[in-house]
């Protein structure tokens, strides 16, 4: 394992383990959306063209929202608006995701962005490979 590999492992590692802490406060969410259990260890060498997208949204809420990046998004590596979709919460947030951030993600590296403040927050969405 060569030093960016394992400093990318570490950081995943780590955002993985917070999550774990928050949905253990969050029980009830859990069956809400694929986006609210971290995936295994192992899916940190995923590959995004082939087997598509794990979408954390932090901070939680319940209901959570949820969205899906597909592989063909990646592949077309064209800017779009993806909707946070509001599963029930009342209000929907929406996330730029750029040429730029399709081609880390055609790289199998994830991407974090800011979603629009609605409702007086925003969450952080972060993007793997699975």
């Amino acid at each position: 394992m060569n030093r960016r590999r394992f400093l990318v492992w570490s950081l995943q590692s780590v955002a993985g383990s917070m999550s774990l802490v928050l949905l253990s406060s969050c029980s009830e969410m859990e069956g809400r959306g694929a986006n609210l259990t971290p995936p295994p260890s192992e899916k940190a060498e995923g590959n995004c063209l082939f087997r598509g997208t794990w979408v954390y949204v932090q901070p939680l809420h319940t209901p959570n929202h949820v969205v899906n990046v597909t592989a063909y998004d990646i592949d077309q590596a064209v800017e779009q608006t993806y909707v946070l979709e509001d599963n029930d919460s009342g209000h929907t947030h929406t996330v730029v995701l750029t040429p730029e951030d399709f081609r880390l993600l055609q790289d199998n590296q994830s991407v974090m962005k800011m979603s629009s403040v609605t409702n007086g927050h925003a969450h952080t969405v972060r993007i793997d490979c699975v």
